[in-house]
């Protein structure tokens, strides 16, 4: 995998996807892909090789560049989108690289790990799925604020929809031992998650 070129065209490939219209004042715009490039470089700056940050990164960069919010096959079609990718790049990328990064961005659906990944990719995927997740255990006024920005990615539900949907979302995290598998997010965010969730869950249910 050649590196350096296959981030570049990644992130011109992705990156128009996360502008559209329908998405740039939402949650899954290309904000949410540089917030998780800054969390990266501060919190696993050197934890990774090189090989492995492109599989990161090519992963970030794709694992979303599908969404819509009534859509329940947004990390397939994101999945889909990047196989077409490297269509257009086989000779920059290994069957290998696809076959994980393929796994790592399906793997955001549920944030479960494929058990076939190495041992290598697991930890690439962990790292990636905990930051996709950071908010969550976050300061609660930065949670409330990307709450609100996910609202607008599923504006084509009423008020009463979103919230009886935000409760699902709340319980399906509280029933979680634990939600980061990195021993940096887990002390740093774990705190959080429980006590956010419960008083976000309150406020719905006034």
């Amino acid at each position: 995998m050649d590196c350096e070129t296959i981030t570049n065209k990644a992130l011109e490939f992705s990156k128009p996807y996360y502008q559209l219209p329908h998405r740039i004042n939402a949650y899954h715009s290309w904000q949410h892909i540089q917030e998780g490039i800054n969390l990266f470089k501060t919190h696993f700056n050197g934890s990774l090789s090189k090989k492995e940050e492109i599989i990161f990164y090519v992963s970030w960069f794709f694992h979303d560049i599908i969404y819509i919010g009534n859509s329940n096959v947004n990390e397939e079609e994101s999945e889909k989108m990047f196989q077409y990718f490297c269509l257009l790049n086989k000779d920059f990328i290994t069957t290998k690289s696809q076959k994980t990064i393929s796994k790592i961005i399906l793997s955001t659906k549920t944030h479960k790990i494929d058990g076939t990944l190495s041992d290598n990719n697991k930890k690439i995927n962990n790292i990636l799925n905990d930051i996709d997740l950071f908010y969550l255990g976050d300061d609660y006024d930065i949670f409330i604020k990307r709450r609100k920005l996910i609202r607008k990615d599923f504006i084509m539900y009423s008020d009463n929809e979103f919230k009886n949907g935000s409760i699902l979302f709340c319980n399906y995290f509280l029933e979680k031992n634990h939600l980061y598998e990195t021993e940096v997010f887990n002390r740093k965010f774990e705190k959080n998650v429980k006590p956010n969730l419960l008083k976000y869950k309150e406020y719905l249910m006034i």
